[in-house]
């Protein structure tokens, strides 16, 4: 038997793992690092990839994150946007100290 509790905790990782895959693409590929993904858990997933290069090739490994990104902009087009659009204004915004609320009020206006 399962416990009680744990179809909802099962979700809400599934959910975070599909998150850190989306700003892994959208942020993270090569060899910059994101700034939204901790550096220790970026570089574990940048080995699999280049381990993924290694046995596949680059282009085969590129297609597929090419399709499993369009496969979660598909099902989960608010989460992608959303996370373009707070890439888009962290990128505008990072070289500006104290820029919270400029960047809040820039998400919300793209949003």
């Amino acid at each position: 038997m399962a416990r009680r509790g744990s179809d909802g905790a099962a979700k809400i990782a599934g959910a975070v793992l599909l998150g850190v895959a989306l700003v892994y693409l959208v942020t993270g590929r090569g060899r910059n690092n994101s700034l939204y993904i901790p550096d220790a858990l970026e570089d574990r997933i940048d080995r699999l990839v280049d381990a993924l290069n290694g046995a596949f090739g680059q282009r085969w490994v590129d297609y597929g994150l090419d399709a499993l990104q369009a496969h979660i902009e598909r099902t989960m087009p608010q989460l992608a946007a959303l996370t373009r659009v707070v890439y888009w204004a962290e990128r505008q915004y990072r070289f500006h100290s104290h820029a919270g609320a400029a960047k809040k009020t820039a998400v919300l206006a793209a949003v």
